[in-house]
Order: structure tokens, then C-alpha cells, then sequence
């Protein structure tokens, strides 16, 4: 995608514009959008650069750190729900209460079940498995 740097802003962001695709030759009624771009992780991560494009302009409203991390849990979110939805038996789910209160409660129930799964699975994942470290007895 072709984002014409417009401005850089201080944090080293910079406004730019988006057309649609089929005006891209002509770049007829161009949109103006905030390029944020960050690497994730610790240290720099895999070194992986990421996009962040929103059509608000303000840094001060909503600082460029700030819109990344919360992008960044959007997407744990995300996955987690399409773990949910694919791993759990969620497909054509029918909830048993009838009422809301207990319909709340089930709803909540599938992220529990699935961070609890997925504390296990690293338990007993292959890098622990695997370990040549044991502990001294006590």
C-alpha cells in the first residue's frame, strides 16, 4: 500500500492518505489517515514492523504508544475468541440457562476455560517437558 508521508508528526508518526483501490492510479478523493508504525514485544520482538492506520489525527487525544498497545490487545482478544469459537465447541452454540443472569455467567465461563487450557498446555508444554534443569530437593 502506498502511504505518501504528508507530515511527521513528533513521536515519529506521520499523517498520509489512503484512496480506494480502484482510485489508486488517480488517487482521486484521497482520505487522510495517522500512520502509526511499531515493532511488538520485548526489545524490539522479532523485529516485525506493524501498521496502525486510523482516521484520527489528534495525538493528543489518543497518543500514538497508547493506540498501539490497545491495537496490540485488540488482537490477543481477537485471537482468543476465534481459539474459543473453533477449539471450545462454540460453533452453533445453544446456551442452557434462561436467564440472563445465568446466560452472563455462562458467557463468561469460555474465556475462563480457555485461559485455564491454555495455563495447562504450557505446563505441560514441550519446552518444560523437555527441560535438562531439575530443581534441587529441598
Amino acid at each position: 500500500m502506498v502511504l505518501p508521508v504528508l507530515e511527521i508528526l513528533a513521536d515519529g508518526s506521520y499523517l498520509s492518505e489512503i484512496v480506494a483501490a480502484r482510485d489508486n492510479c488517480r488517487r482521486a478523493d484521497p482520505e487522510r489517515v495517522w500512520v502509526i508504525e511499531y515493532i511488538l514485544g520485548p526489545r524490539g520482538g522479532d523485529g516485525t514492523v506493524y501498521r496502525l492506520i486510523t482516521t484520527l489525527l489528534d495525538p493528543d487525544q489518543a497518543p500514538a504508544q497508547e493506540l498501539a498497545a490497545l491495537y496490540a490487545q485488540r488482537w490477543e482478544i481477537e485471537n482468543t475468541l476465534g481459539e474459543i469459537k473453533n477449539h471450545q465447541g462454540v460453533p452453533g452454540l445453544v446456551l442452557r440457562y434462561q436467564h440472563p443472569r445465568g446466560v452472563e455467567q455462562e458467557i463468561f465461563a469460555f474465556p475462563l476455560v480457555h485461559h485455564a487450557l491454555r495455563d495447562l498446555m504450557y505446563q505441560v508444554g514441550p519446552t518444560r517437558a523437555t527441560s535438562t534443569h531439575h530443581p534441587e530437593p529441598a
